[in-house]
């Protein structure tokens, strides 16, 4: 289902209910938290196949997953949960389910819908009902908060909670080395440089503040090493400080 788009005032025969059946969601978005998710979605939806992904709604988080594949057989390529209490206001999520709900739905849509109400001081996300149609609705609304200037429903697939399996973050090993990446653009820009010479991309970062970024061109022929150095090292729980010459090591 494409994006369905509303202006003007009047919001009588727009809005419904939030719910899908047993299911109720609905929350209010501020302008910084908006371009938070913007640009989590933005880049999960380029990580997906199909442009595809899934949302999971809990009390304490919104959690994004992205499959290499659409039956749900393989596990997650991409995975990021933003935290309710920090980016959301007025947050309602009911269901049988420990109040936990699943949908499948386009990234790439999502991002077009956030994208268009990045000016706007409040948000709102919520489950609706589009005839038989589940949906999540997007309002951007202007500072009076009595208006609807831009309306989207986005078709959505709902899931049950037991193919939410393959949707869990992969078991990691604990950090060796943390780092305090540089503010800015400037690791993007690097990185769009060295992407220009190959496709793989091998990052080395120390707990002394150094991290490299190598590629190799065709038939390894070439080989392009950088390297950001007097970066600040993060403390890690239960690891001692370290002194300068230790060379630990994350690959």
């Amino acid at each position: 289902m494409a994006p369905f788009y509303v202006t003007g005032r009047d919001r009588r025969g727009i809005c419904h209910a939030s719910r899908t059946g047993s299911m109720k969601f609905r929350c209010r978005l501020g302008r910084e938290s908006l371009n938070t998710m913007l640009g989590v979605t933005s880049t999960l939806s380029k990580l997906s196949d199909n442009g595809t992904g899934v949302i999971i709604l809990s009390p304490d988080s919104i959690r994004f997953s992205v499959l290499s594949a659409e039956d749900f057989t393989g596990n997650a390529r991409a995975y990021a949960e933003l935290s309710n209490a920090s980016l959301l206001s007025e947050v309602r999520i009911e269901s049988q389910s420990e109040n936990v709900i699943a949908f499948q739905l386009s990234l790439v849509l999502l991002a077009k819908a956030l994208g268009s109400g990045k000016q706007a001081p409040w948000s709102v996300l919520k489950l609706t009902k589009r005839g038989n149609l589940s949906c999540l609705s997007f309002e951007s609304s202007s500072a009076d908060l009595l208006t609807c200037d831009i309306f989207h429903d986005l078709a959505v697939k709902m899931l049950h909670i037991s193919e939410l399996t393959s949707l869990q973050p992969p078991p990691l090993s604990p950090p060796r080395v943390a780092l305090r990446l540089p503010a800015g653009k400037i690791l993007k820009s690097l990185v769009d440089r060295l992407s220009r010479f190959g496709r793989i991309l091998e990052l080395v970062s120390q707990q002394i503040g150094r991290l490299s970024l190598s590629v190799e061109g065709t038939f390894s022929t070439l080989k392009i090493r950088s390297f950001i150095h007097n970066l600040k090292a993060v403390q890690l729980e239960g690891v001692e400080s370290r002194n300068s010459n230790n060379s630990d090591s994350n690959r």
